[in-house]
């Protein structure tokens, strides 16, 4: 006997509330359904490939081989230049990621460290305000 009123007291819960007789629950608004969100953040960057890389690596691991691929996130206003200047900014990564130890890239929290160091030694090659963010898109041990 409990169960049912406990039943019939949640169906009628739900039934108010989306009805819309309990204000703020249920079915949304009209203004909160035709509402688009502002996309011009978003839209305001030109992404930069960065060309794959294959590399070996040092130390004493099942791993050999790191593959990594990224993206330059840019102003467009800037994406011409990067480009222009992608050996660079390959000779500073490829810089980088060569001296790593195997044992550096397995750790846990590698793929932020290894983020963070590349994106800093983009941005100084390029300077601060061409490049906003480094995203990997591919990072694979094998």
């Amino acid at each position: 006997m409990l169960g049912l009123i406990a039943l019939l007291g949640a169906g009628g819960g739900f039934g108010a509330a989306y009805m819309g007789v309990i204000p703020g629950l249920g079915q949304p608004a009209e203004e909160e359904v035709e509402a688009k969100p502002d996309l011009s953040a978003i839209t305001s960057h030109a992404y930069v490939p960065v060309p794959v890389m294959t590399l070996s690596l040092t130390g004493s691991s099942e791993f050999r081989l790191l593959r990594i691929m990224a993206e330059l996130e840019v102003h467009p206003d800037a994406e011409a230049a990067v480009t222009d200047i992608m050996p660079r900014i390959m000779d500073v990564m490829n810089s980088y990621l060569r001296a790593l130890d195997t044992e550096e890239v397995v750790a846990p929290y590698a793929l932020q460290d290894v983020r963070r160091q590349l994106l800093r030694r983009v941005q100084v090659v390029t300077g601060p305000d061409m490049v906003n963010d480094l995203l990997i898109t591919e990072f694979l041990l094998n």
